[in-house]
C-alpha cells in the first residue's frame, strides 16, 4: 500500500503523461488534417 506522499508523486507522474500524452496525440490530429487539407488542394 502507497502513503500519501508516494501517491501524490505517482498522480503527478500521471497527470505529467497523460498530459504528453494528449499533446502528441493533438499534434498528430493536426499533422493528419493539415496532410488531408493538401491532399483536397493538390487534388483539386
Amino acid at each position: 500500500m502507497l502513503n500519501k506522499e508516494d501517491f501524490g508523486k505517482y498522480l503527478e507522474q500521471m497527470e505529467a503523461i497523460e498530459a504528453a500524452m494528449i499533446k502528441v496525440y493533438s499534434r498528430s490530429v493536426l499533422l493528419a488534417k493539415s496532410q488531408d487539407l493538401k491532399r483536397v488542394f493538390w487534388v483539386s
